[in-house]
């Protein structure tokens, strides 16, 4: 149930952070001295998305978030205001999403954070455009299992009119990448580019 995953996905967000901190402090763990606690971002894809804003306003530890084709509606409906969000933001959304109406969910979310803000859209993305999910044989995946969210992302993101993810792709880590750089690591020449 969405409603119920809307309370229960921020807890678990919380949860591993607080053990990505422990193993972080833990010697001998894989993970020791490879987490600067003061410089954690977050992202997240649609529902995720929603998730990653969620966070921000509750969670003082997310210092930069990177929500793709996000889900944003609902954050009005639990006292939320787009208009004081406290961290850095970068919105990706796919002009061609048909989950999501990009400028219901995204556009309008954009305009109303405070800076620093920044917008990235592909005009031809889907909704699952950002996912690796276009990378499977999704008819396969559709005809011989029956798994439904393939038949969504031949629908909506992994279809010929489409961007073709391999040159979306890396379009999508380098601002991303670029973005997290700048407001997690100070890097100057990530922000001339």
């Amino acid at each position: 149930p969405v409603v119920e995953s809307a309370f229960d996905r921020p807890l678990d967000v919380e949860y591993l952070i607080n053990l990505m901190l422990k193993w972080n402090d833990a010697k001998g763990n894989d993970f020791a001295g490879t987490i600067d606690p003061q410089r954690i971002g977050m992202s997240g894809h649609s529902f995720g998305g929603y998730t990653s804003f969620y966070e921000g306003f509750e969670d003082d530890r997310i210092k930069a978030i990177l929500p793709m084709a996000p889900a944003t509606q609902q954050l009005a409906v639990f006292g939320y205001k787009l208009e004081e969000f406290p961290v850095p933001t970068m919105v990706m959304a796919g002009g061609a999403d048909k989950t999501l109406e990009t400028d219901k969910e995204m556009t309008v979310a954009y305009e109303k954070l405070p800076p620093p803000k920044y917008y990235f859209e592909l005009m031809t993305a889907g909704h699952y455009s950002f996912t690796d999910i276009c990378s499977l044989n999704l008819k396969q995946l559709a005809d011989d299992i029956g798994f439904g969210d393939a038949e969504d992302a031949l629908e909506d993101g992994c279809g010929p009119e489409n961007v073709d993810v391999d040159f979306a792709h890396p379009l999508i880590r380098q601002f991303g990448i670029g973005f997290l750089n700048v407001h997690l690591r100070d890097s100057a020449c990530s922000k001339v580019y």
